[in-house]
């Protein structure tokens, strides 16, 4: 079966669409668009049941919680905001702070990911500021600050919650603590300066300047990297071995 889920005209133009989730029984999707609106649609039939409206700009990353029950969004307005997406209703808006450029002005971070953990405890945030916030889905509150040095575009929670998977690699995650943290990188990672591949945070291969990435995944012992040339790189390590490891990039 496949559909076709129509955009709509927005101010004159047509909208587009920033994000896309399923929700995790497949059941609905939803899709983040320009016009600063949310659609939430029945994969069954292709209704639309949803059209959540509360952001004033883009909304760049969508996720359902994994009970179905919470909808998270992010939006370059500096927010994240969390839904009922079967009543349509707004449960909580959680800010990201204002971020200094000296002392006489400040931007406001655009939120470019959002993932729940799997018990929906907590909820992590990628913004433009090159921090991920790890929140209290509960009630909102702000409880860790990682300071990743990049902006993550894709969030994920271990199944057991101890680490956070991003596009560059996996991060253990400590008890929870209102603080600002160097990030403590797990496993294979692709440094935030793109020009090392890590093992636990140790440099152990340079990426040469025409294959350095522009987006890039990293699942257990491969790295793939897109390079800016449109090829793809896959560097399989072997699992027995262990890496001979340089400077640490903490």
């Amino acid at each position: 079966m496949q559909r076709t889920l129509e955009s709509h005209v927005h101010r004159g133009r047509w909208t587009s669409t920033a994000s896309i989730a399923l929700s995790h029984d497949g059941r609905r999707v939803a899709s983040g668009l320009s016009d600063e609106t949310i659609w939430i649609w029945d994969t069954d039939t292709g209704i639309l049941r949803q059209t959540l409206k509360g952001h004033t700009a883009t909304v760049r990353s969508v996720s359902f919680s994994y009970d179905g029950r919470r909808l998270a969004s992010g939006s370059d307005d500096s927010t994240v905001r969390i839904w009922d997406p079967e009543v349509g209703v707004l449960l909580r808006t959680l800010k990201i702070p204002l971020q200094m450029v000296d002392e006489s002005r400040g931007f406001s971070p655009g939120v470019t990911s959002v993932a729940f953990s799997h018990d929906g405890r907590r909820l992590a945030s990628g913004s433009s500021d090159k921090n991920i916030r790890i929140w209290d889905a509960e009630i909102g509150m702000l409880q860790q600050t990682l300071r990743i040095g990049a902006s993550a575009s894709r969030l994920s929670f271990s199944p057991d919650g101890y680490s956070l998977v991003t596009d560059l690699g996996r991060i253990a995650l400590d008890q929870p603590s209102s603080s600002i943290h160097t990030p403590k990188w797990q496993a294979y990672c692709v440094h935030t300066d793109i020009s090392w591949i890590t093992w636990n945070g140790s440099k152990v291969l340079w990426i040469p300047p025409e294959y350095r990435p522009v987006c890039s995944t990293v699942r257990d012992y491969t790295v793939a990297i897109g390079c800016d040339s449109g090829g793809v790189l896959l560097i399989a390590f072997e699992p027995d071995i262990s890496p001979i490891t340089g400077e640490s990039c903490s």
